[in-house]
């Protein structure tokens, strides 16, 4: 499992796979499914929402994407690059523009144990992703470090730090493959 706190890697995988990955999600038939709260469940709103495709889920033991042969390549990598034995799971999200600047709700990706978490940016745009300080949920944070969404960028972070993504306001949307691995 990865030692350091955050880690940034830019140009993660080659040009022309990063570009078959673009052209997946850009196709009109690409499955994407609405969530009224991208970040959690607790709470529904009318800007929170986004769209998510799920890839992969350990409880199930199943790649549900019908593009996993094409997506699977760049799990297993990441799992390499962050040294870890198990793929938690996987799933693209995309957030929309906002006219304003739209932080989501903090969380933690619903491990009880330690896990890296991932995300994986698919296009340029605005709409940071925040990582904090604490570990706990308690309404209370300090931001440790922001990453702006850059194609072909791969953010590793330790599980246990609350964080959060926002919507873009400069950008049509924000897509990414947020995974977990332990």
């Amino acid at each position: 499992m990865i030692d350091e706190d955050i880690i940034v890697f830019d140009n993660f995988i080659s040009t022309e796979y990063h570009q078959q990955l673009q052209n997946i999600v850009a196709r009109p038939s690409f499955a994407w499914s609405y969530n009224q709260n991208i970040s959690s469940q607790n709470k529904n709103s009318k800007e929170l929402f986004g769209f998510s495709h799920n890839i992969f889920d350990a409880n199930m033991q199943i790649w549900f994407s019908e593009h996993s042969d094409k997506i699977k390549p760049l799990i297993i990598e990441i799992q390499k690059t962050a040294k870890c034995n198990n793929i938690l799971r996987a799933r693209f999200d995309m957030t929309l523009f906002n006219e304003k600047e739209l932080i989501h709700e903090p969380h933690v990706d619903f491990y009880n144990y330690k896990n890296v978490s991932s995300i994986y940016y698919l296009n340029d745009s605005d709409g940071d992703t925040i990582i904090y300080n604490e570990k706990e949920l308690n309404g209370e944070y300090t931001v440790k470090k922001k990453i702006s969404p850059k194609a072909n960028r791969l953010v590793l972070f330790k599980g246990e730090f609350v964080h959060t993504g926002s919507s873009p306001n400069n950008h049509n949307n924000r897509i990414l493959i947020n995974s977990n691995y332990n």
